[in-house]
């Protein structure tokens, strides 16, 4: 049972975790990178299918199609649970994120204590190895801090097992080892095994029980990973990055992505290595090494004794060693590791400044006990303090001497900011160098005083404000972005929570992230969110097929929808009736033998069924899938089965929920009535978060039976609009009165809205019901078009599952509408250039073209007294190509922009031969007097557009 003060440690370092991450904590800033732009979509997906009861083995979402089982990860505990608890949006990636940063901490304090290191000093290197310059400058590679994570937790009940062998301790060790090799990166758990085989060998020549126990250890540990192990191993065949990498610093080699020998002035001075990556000569997310200046100088001292023990040595000399082997480019050692077994299955040498860093600690700590107990070490301690603010002092007025008069500026004016972004990598050094010169005065002067307790008490508190510093200087470069979560968390809100029916009136290739674009700030696997199985995608992994059929062009076969018929004619009939990430069922009626295509890379784990009879599969165009179809009236059905992963999957999650059972019990049993209370509280929590989350992952057929409910419950006459955004208006139609004659309007993405304007356009209704369920995107333009045609909104209700609202076709008051059709001068808007071969209405439309990039302006003069708080600009647009066109909207204040927003038109686009709408919609942030308000057209892909009709609609608070 943890004492009392292990909990009062542990809130100390997630105080100092939520001080050190205030940005992510307060939800002010997003992640960047690889974290929200693939690891996010990936772990969207696996939380969508384990909600909605289904085993995250194949993703059809990207790149034609992958098997997602062979990907360590997608088997993580942690993922499952967050998804399972809170659902998965960027607040959640976060929580991930913080909570591994919390395990590190919290496990490099536990195993530092069972070494004897006293409370106040394990807080110090807690916090050291939590804020280290792996997990800060790799932040975007959430599996390599889950790797770091889980690393000291693995020695700590290693080496607890040796001393004090019993089966609990086995089961925690077990359960690590799973931990880390699930959620972490392969590089880092076979480096930890190797450390772990070595730990183990060593200690092996005192036989005792501990062995055996060990042997129950590794047990467990391959019935936990055996979905891990299957997996991995049924998928390297077929992928580029299966089998052994090239000894090589080019491409894909196992040498890549080394740390470069000038990247270790980040042990000193962090922040110098966050710009100019072609002066470091590798990525700016591969260059930090740092783990706090005060462990650095014990870690010094301790070196510098005239005693040192043999465990100092050892820890320091594996230190040095791991440091020289991220230095792939200096040294051999990573070269010579190469040959090691599994070592060839990994690049970035970097990776191994982690087990610097963690053995670098583990002698810092030895450093402190030395200098806690002997007076004369204290002096020579204080020495190495010297010694050190002469170098920092040096480096302060090296780089400090570098800075120009013009950067100076910004720092007599008091912005402060923009100085420190202004700095090169001189100017960063010299900044963080005066930092650190001044936090050695202060540790010198704390070295003196008498009193030991204040002195290590007030030497932590500083060492810890030194690293909370030093993590500030790095978090903009390497960890966060200032664009606003909670607009995404939004968005996803609003996304499917089933699986929709693929269309068959849209190619995979068509299926782009701008045409399909439903999250703002997230560039890539876009739909993992939709999920529309698509051609493109960003992965590190692709199929070998795949990219042979990229080689002889035959990607083209992408440009056709997932599933179609080789000839079909007009009395042949594909529709898809049932599908989710593992199955696909459809109907097909065909008048004469055929063949029909399946859009995914082959795999040999896909079946396929006719009428319920097994028919085979065949690989078709390098990479794809097709079954024969006979004459006449049949069903087919996909099925993705690697029953020997389904077992593992099922064995795997029996062996981890009877193990968690079983450490519960034993938690339980020898606790007290506190920590009963805390888990007790803790269990509740996060049964009401998922119940939460529950309730948005209906069955389908309960979807739709519940909207039909509420429709049929709702006023009937005949001068009413119904508009139905549903995936499966058939099955609708079943639970729903035939007297309320529906629309179906599906929308998916934006250039699908022009069937909404057309519907909008024909109808004579004074009012309208739209409803959506939470499988299709509801756009928020969807509800500004119904509003063009029938302003006021008398009631809207968002559930967990679906939307409804109740429109009528009413003067609405708190709204401006100014519009624009180019047959004569209006006073809100300039002069563009008119033409007359092609108009919406009337004779005239604006064109753009090469020499005309930009548009007639709208002006508008704001008022803060009274400022619009929502600006919707439409227009009707007509495009020869796909290039790009911007519908842009700014907010001018003082011949400066503070505000811009900008609708690219080629998302409206369904058809390059005749006039459709675009619409931009923009929530207005608050205004100052002698503001203007300005929208026009930028057209940077210089093709030829004609503009036509142009609207601005200014909405105002009720």
């Amino acid at each position: 049972m943890p004492s009392r003060v292990f909990f009062r440690d542990a809130c100390m370092l997630l105080l100092i975790l939520l001080i050190g991450m205030w940005p992510l904590v307060w939800s002010t800033h997003s992640m960047k990178w690889d974290i929200v732009d693939i690891t996010l979509p990936w772990n969207y997906y696996l939380t969508e299918c384990i909600n909605n009861g289904i085993l995250p083995l194949w993703n059809p979402f990207i790149n034609g199609g992958f098997a997602q089982m062979g990907l360590p990860d997608t088997w993580y505990p942690i993922t499952w649970l967050l998804g399972f608890t809170f659902g998965m949006d960027l607040g959640t990636m976060h929580l991930d994120y913080l909570l591994h940063l919390f395990l590190g901490g919290l496990g490099m304090y536990t195993l530092l204590r069972q070494g004897g290191l006293p409370s106040a000093p394990a807080i110090l290197l807690g916090t050291a190895y939590m804020f280290s310059g792996f997990t800060i400058g790799n932040a975007q590679h959430l599996g390599w801090v889950i790797g770091a994570a889980w690393l000291p937790w693995l020695f700590y009940y290693l080496r607890r097992l040796r001393q004090q062998p019993n089966w609990q301790l086995s089961l925690k060790l077990a359960l690590v080892g799973f931990l880390m090799v699930s959620g972490g990166y392969p590089g880092i758990s076979i480096i930890s095994g190797y450390l772990a085989l070595g730990y183990v060998i060593w200690h092996s020549r005192k036989r005792g029980r501990w062995l055996l126990y060990l042997g129950l250890s590794g047990f467990v540990f391959i019935l936990l990973g055996m979905v891990v192990c299957v997996g991995a191993l049924d998928l390297a065949p077929h992928i580029n990055r299966g089998s052994a990498l090239a000894l090589s610093a080019e491409g894909w080699g196992a040498l890549n992505g080394a740390l470069p020998a000038r990247a270790l002035l980040s042990i000193l001075t962090p922040f110098s290595t966050t710009v100019q990556p072609d002066f470091w000569g590798a990525d700016l997310t591969l260059l930090n090494a740092y783990f706090g200046l005060l462990p650095l100088m014990f870690l010094l001292f301790a070196n510098f004794r005239r005693k040192a023990n043999r465990r100092l040595r050892l820890y320091t000399g594996l230190g040095l060693f791991f440091l020289c082997t991220a230095l792939a480019e200096v040294f051999p050692f990573r070269a010579w590791l190469y040959h090691l077994p599994l070592f060839d299955l990994f690049r970035f040498p970097t990776l191994f400044r982690l087990f610097a860093i963690f053995f670098f600690l583990q002698a810092a700590a030895i450093g402190w006990q030395s200098w806690n107990q002997q007076l004369t070490e204290q002096r020579r301690f204080r020495w190495i303090l010297y010694f050190m603010l002469i170098i920092f002092l040096a480096l302060s007025i090296f780089g400090l001497a570098d800075i120009g008069k013009p950067t100076w500026a910004l720092w007599s004016q008091g912005d402060w900011s923009g100085w420190l972004s202004q700095l090169n990598w001189q100017g960063r050094m010299g900044s963080q160098a005066l930092a650190s010169s001044l936090f050695l005065i202060v540790f010198i002067k704390i070295s003196k005083y008498k009193f030991q307790k204040r002195r290590i008490n007030w030497l932590v508190l500083f060492g810890v404000f030194e690293i909370l510093s030093a993590v500030q200087f790095n978090l903009k470069s390497t960890v966060i972005t200032p664009q606003d979560p909670k607009i995404v968390d939004e968005a996803l809100a609003r996304l499917p929570r089933g699986f929709p029916l693929p269309r068959l009136d849209v190619g995979l290739s068509e299926v782009t992230e701008d045409a399909f674009r439903v999250l703002p700030y997230l560039h890539y696997n876009q739909n993992c969110y939709t999920k529309i199985p698509s051609a493109h995608g960003n992965s590190p992994y692709s199929f070998r097929s795949y990219r042979a059929a990229e080689a002889n062009s035959q990607l083209s076969f992408f440009e056709s929808p997932l599933v179609y018929l080789k000839h079909p004619t007009a009395q042949t009939n594909v529709q898809i009736q049932q599908f989710s990430p593992n199955h696909l069922q459809i109907q097909v009626e065909s008048t004469a033998a055929d063949t029909l295509f399946f859009t995914q890379n082959y795999y040999p784990h896909w079946k396929a069924y006719r009428n319920g009879q097994p028919i085979p599969i065949q690989q078709s165009k390098t990479t794809f899938m097709a079954i024969e179809i006979l004459p006449g009236h049949q069903q087919i059905v996909f099925q993705f089965e690697p029953q020997n992963v389904i077992r593992a999957a099922w064995g795997s999650g029996l062996t981890l929920g009877l193990l968690c059972l079983i450490l519960l019990i034993a938690f339980w049993q020898k606790s007290s009535r506190r920590g009963r209370w805390i888990l007790g509280l803790a269990l509740l929590w996060m049964a009401w978060n998922s119940r939460a989350t529950q309730r948005q992952y209906l069955p389908e057929e309960a979807r739709y039976q519940a909207l039909a409910t509420q429709l049929q419950q709702l006023p009937q006459h005949n001068s009413i609009l119904w508009l139905a955004n549903v995936d499966n208006p058939e099955l609708l139609h079943t639970y729903l009165d035939p007297n309320i004659p529906f629309i179906p309007v599906r929308i998916q993405r934006k250039s699908d809205l022009q069937q909404l304007y057309t519907v909008l356009a024909e109808s004579e209704a004074t009012a309208c019901y739209y409803f959506a369920l939470n499988q299709l995107s509801n756009f928020p333009e969807t509800i500004e078009i119904i509003r063009e045609r029938f302003p006021k909104v008398q009631s809207q209700n968002q559930s967990s599952s679906a939307f409804l609202g109740y429109f009528q076709a009413l003067p609405d008051r708190s709204r401006d509408i100014f519009t624009h059709s180019f047959e004569r001068a209006h006073a809100f808007w300039s002069n563009g250039q008119l033409d007359s071969t092609r108009a919406k209405t009337g004779q005239w439309s604006e064109l753009l073209h090469a020499e005309q990039e930009y548009g007639a302006t709208f002006k508008y003069p704001l008022d803060s007294a009274k400022s619009p708080i929502k600006v919707n600009a439409s227009t009707h647009f007509y495009k020869l190509s796909r290039r790009e066109c911007l519908l842009v909207l700014q907010i001018m204040r003082n011949g400066q922009s503070v505000f811009w927003s900008g609708q690219n038109l080629t998302d409206y686009q369904a058809s390059n031969r005749e006039w459709q709408r675009a619409l931009l919609s923009t929530d207005l942030p608050a205004v100052q007097a002698g503001d203007s308000l300005q929208i026009y057209f930028w057209n940077p892909g210089k093709d030829s557009v004609w503009i036509d009709d142009f609207k601005v609609e200014m909405r105002y608070e009720e």
